[in-house]
């Protein structure tokens, strides 16, 4: 099978930042995990702000007008197409089709039209209404946190390094981004100096600047590799509303917000809203003893996990993963197309009545059918915990069953599927369990069948699965070492 080629049209700089790029690196990295080939078509500012690390990817300096043509003679053609920049719209696109098969519009801003396959934005509470006059009906669109684009390190460290509760207010992370000026990094320096807390402050900034101050307790960090542990040991991270929002929200970091930037707008007030964050205005007019303020009423640790909780819930990282699925769906041995939806609070009777099916507790850890109540409770608690992930299988527009991978003790993901009585022996629960390794490559995965249960020990060797005992089965890593761990 030849590779097939991703070319990413993006671009960063000090004026407009870093965010798309990142975004765009960690979509090359799962589609690169997959066999595709990545290129990135930018400008010379763009290709001078490259990772070492990405540096070995195919890299086109565009020229300075002319981009579509430019790409099409320097590509030829390419399997899929990635568009992330604010500057280009249905125009570009439609120019780029007569060589690109596929393409996936990256947006935040649901301003302007596009012609598109595939439409991703990460923005929390976007909903299909705002691009619907504005991409074709065939377009599919992948909106909001759960497509949210992450490095694998972000995920990685949210399944296998649980997040202990914080106590009190000690260690702060600030980072506001590749472009912030110094005058809002030192406003915040002064702010935490101010709060009269004894806070270690760790500062990840994207300049050197040319006079240092020497501040107590204060940490100065460049060019962080390592961003997921960083933000792990951080009670509190004080930032930006961009695209690291979404990497906080992974990791159930409580956040103070600032506005850099009209984008950031939205996101800021929805995550504030949702109780992930709190939002304490624009960089540019915030005070320092404002800042100081907010972090006085955060030497409440209840104040903290709330803050925590409702984060950890709008992100779990998986969205490259998710990405990947829509792009290449998967498909029972049958060519039955498959899909993996979060579970949602409103799922709750829907996984009791399946609970209720004939023989569906037949080889069960635990053969009583739950009451109402507790299976209330332990759903809501399953959806809770940030090391659980919890989808239900879908064929078309029918929910068919339900996969869910848990931290064990061994940090493995531990696999439970089932799928409803009207859709057995088709092959959909060997498809949907053949997902795992591209929702979570770093893992290695364990389940357990009854020695009984040939449907199930068949399902998982087929979804690929190894058996390792009479009723224990193993899939290995698909790469033993991520970024961060």
């Amino acid at each position: 099978m030849m590779t097939r080629l991703a070319v990413f049209r993006c671009d960063a700089d000090a004026n407009i930042g870093f965010g798309h790029l990142i975004r765009c690196l960690a979509l090359a990295e799962g589609l690169c995990n997959e066999g595709w080939t990545c290129a990135f078509a930018v400008s010379t500012d763009t290709a001078k702000c490259l990772p070492t690390a990405a540096r070995s990817q195919r890299i086109f300096i565009l020229p300075f007008d002319q981009h579509a043509a430019a790409m099409a003679k320097e590509f030829g053609k390419c399997e899929l197409l990635i568009v992330d920049h604010y500057r280009l719209g249905k125009a570009f696109e439609s120019e780029c089709r007569s060589w690109a098969e596929k393409i996936l519009v990256i947006d935040d801003l649901a301003d302007r039209d596009h012609d598109c396959d595939f439409l991703l934005d990460q923005t929390l509470g976007r909903v299909a209404d705002n691009y619907r006059d504005k991409v074709s009906s065939s377009c599919k669109m992948l909106l909001g946190p759960d497509y949210a684009l992450l490095r694998q390190q972000f995920p990685a460290v949210r399944f296998l390094s649980p997040r202990p509760l914080r106590q009190h207010l000690s260690n702060v992370l600030v980072s506001l981004g590749g472009s912030a000026p110094q005058e809002y990094e030192d406003k915040v320096l002064d702010g935490i100096s101010n709060s009269d807390m004894l806070i270690q402050t760790r500062l990840i900034s994207g300049f050197v600047p040319a006079v240092v101050e020497p501040r107590p307790h204060l940490s100065r960090l460049f060019a962080v590799e390592d961003m997921a542990n960083l933000m792990l040991e951080a009670d509190l991270a004080i930032g930006a509303a961009g695209s690291s929002s979404w990497e906080r929200c992974c990791l159930g970091v409580p956040s103070l917000l600032g506005v850099s930037a009209n984008n950031q707008k939205e996101i800021a007030s929805r995550l504030a809203t949702a109780g992930a964050a709190i939002l304490i205005g624009e960089w540019s007019t915030v005070t320092v003893n404002e800042i100081a303020a907010h972090l006085r009423t955060l030497a409440d640790p209840t104040r903290l996990g709330a803050l925590s909780a409702a984060a950890a819930g709008i992100c779990d990282g998986l969205g490259v993963g998710r990405i990947l699925l829509a792009i290449d769906p998967p498909r029972t041995y049958k060519g039955v197309e498959i899909g993996l939806r979060r579970a949602l609070h409103g799922d709750c009777d829907l996984i009791l009545a399946w609970q209720n099916e004939p023989e569906a507790r037949r080889y069960s850890h635990n053969p009583e059918i739950p009451d109402s109540a507790s299976h209330a409770c332990w759903f809501m608690e399953k959806l809770r915990t940030p090391t659980t992930a919890f989808h239900l299988i879908q064929v078309g527009e029918e929910t068919v069953g339900m996969l869910r991978v848990d931290l064990n003790t061994k940090y493995e993901l531990q696999v439970s599927f089932f799928v409803s009585a009207g859709f057995r022996y088709c092959g959909l629960g060997s498809a949907a369990i053949s997902t795992l390794p591209r929702l979570f490559p770093w893992a290695r995965f364990y389940a357990e069948a009854h020695v009984e249960n040939l449907a199930s020990a068949k399902a998982l060797m087929r979804g690929g699965f190894q058996r390792t005992g009479d009723s224990s089965f193993e899939i290995a890593p698909k790469f033993s070492k991520v970024m961060g761990q």
